[in-house]
């Protein structure tokens, strides 16, 4: 017989190999991917109640892992390339422009593209675009010479707290507000 202690701080379960269902009775969608639970087990006080937030917390642990893990994993893809864009990326594009020009040699429309089994390179023109260096320079020539180029638009946002203090200090409810009862809500997270 095999026994495991798991501990939620203050509280400790005790799982037995044998006393955990091999197949329960009624699988659910998702009472396939529950972790081993005792037969019978049921939350019925702090101290079972504690083993299933435990558990879930846990699994939000584990999930935070993954989550940096994947994010490390896809920062050091985006190294290796950049590694790889910094070692060969002028000499590749040397050698696709030679092969274009020998290709294109004598047609009239060139082609941008050169094909590999592995993928292709490709050259594509980008259009002229005006874009503002500095800002306070371009916007004192736009109000003097080019007025249907200024956009001015003023924003207005309410202080949600300061309202809030008028409801409740006035009991006066204004137009478009209103006030929503309170709410029980349940939610397992980490202290």
């Amino acid at each position: 017989m095999t026994t495991t202690t798991v501990t939620t701080a203050p509280v400790e379960v005790e799982e037995r190999e044998d006393d955990a269902p091999s197949a329960p009775a009624e699988v659910g969608p998702l009472d396939a991917d529950l972790p081993p639970v005792p037969q019978g087990f049921t939350i019925h006080d702090d101290r079972t109640a504690g083993w299933v937030v435990g558990k879930m917390l846990g699994l939000d642990d584990e999930r935070a892992r993954l989550d940096a893990s994947y994010e490390a994993m896809k920062a050091d893809i985006a190294r290796r390339k950049a590694a790889l864009d910094l070692r060969f990326g002028d000499e590749l594009r040397a050698y696709v422009e030679t092969q274009l020009a020998a290709r294109n040699a004598g047609k009239t429309k060139p082609l941008k593209t050169l094909r590999f089994l592995t993928g292709a390179c490709v050259f594509r023109t980008q259009p002229a675009k005006v874009r503002v260096a500095d800002v306070g320079r371009a916007l004192a020539w736009v109000r003097e010479h080019l007025v249907t180029a200024l956009r001015s638009e003023r924003v207005e946002s309410i202080i949600h707290e300061e309202l809030a203090a008028h409801v409740k200090a006035t009991g006066e409810l204004p137009p478009g507000v209103v006030v929503d009862d309170a709410v029980e809500t349940f939610k397992v997270k980490a202290k």
